[in-house]
């Protein structure tokens, strides 16, 4: 997974940007986390 996806998806990356072994489950519906994603997009927040 590309790391700036890890925030939209829920998932915390540790100290040394790897990610949390093992996953969590989703925090977010597909719809919310189309909602917030738009709304970053909206706002000029994009990958880097």
């Amino acid at each position: 997974m590309e790391a700036w996806k890890a925030e939209l998806r829920g998932v915390r990356r540790s100290y040394n940007r790897r990610l949390e072994n093992p996953l969590p489950l989703p925090t977010r519906t597909l719809p919310e986390r189309f909602a917030h994603t738009w709304s970053l997009v909206e706002k000029g927040e994009r990958p880097a």
